[in-house]
């Protein structure tokens, strides 16, 4: 998924059809999903920014006492199917119109792309910032903990969990920063 949301790859680096569609078709649920939640999240914003219906006025002689009842629930309906218009429809758009994008060079940032296209695909941007934000190695954590099996040896194994925090945090802290930060004599 992080692949298709790479505005450097797109579906370049696809295989196969297959593999392309499977991987639209989960694209799809995702932004359906958050139209779904937009739509659900405005309709109660719509609702409650509403005044509440003032209750129908006393029928006239010989007039149909459902009338107005009718009316407030057609009323709603209609507001209801105008806040879930054919979700699936636009999520599909909004996934073909940024497929067929041209690639970006390969030295350009995706994530001020993203930025960049934000108000063309305002539900794209949300599930590409969902995958784009993972971290692809495990090169930092690998680092942390080989600085860590320095830090934490025979002599230092009374330190508390604070103490040994702090400890690795000082390690990791580059010497150029060091350097940076020493006060002149």
């Amino acid at each position: 998924m992080a692949t298709m949301l790479d505005p450097r790859f797109i579906k370049a680096y696809f295989q196969g059809p297959m593999t392309t569609a499977n991987t639209m078709t989960l694209l799809e649920m995702e932004v359906r999903q958050l139209m779904r939640e937009g739509a659900a999240a405005c309709a109660r914003a719509v609702h409650d920014a509403d005044p509440p219906l003032e209750p129908a006025p006393a029928p006239a002689a010989g007039q149909n006492q459902s009338l107005w009842a009718s009316h407030a629930e057609l009323a709603r309906s209609a507001n209801a199917a105008t806040a879930t218009d054919d979700v699936a429809a636009r999520a599909k758009a909004e996934i073909r119109a940024y497929i067929s994008r041209e690639l970006l060079p390969i030295t350009a940032d995706p994530l001020k792309r993203w930025e960049a296209i934000k108000p063309l695909y305002p539900n794209l941007y949300i599930v590409a910032q969902k995958y784009l934000s993972i971290l692809a190695t495990s090169l930092p954590s690998e680092r942390l903990f080989s600085k860590l099996s320095f830090i934490s040896t025979e002599e230092t194994s009374r330190l508390t969990a604070e103490h040994l925090s702090q400890r690795v945090f000082l390690a990791s802290i580059e010497k150029d920063m060091w350097e940076a930060a020493r006060v002149p004599k």
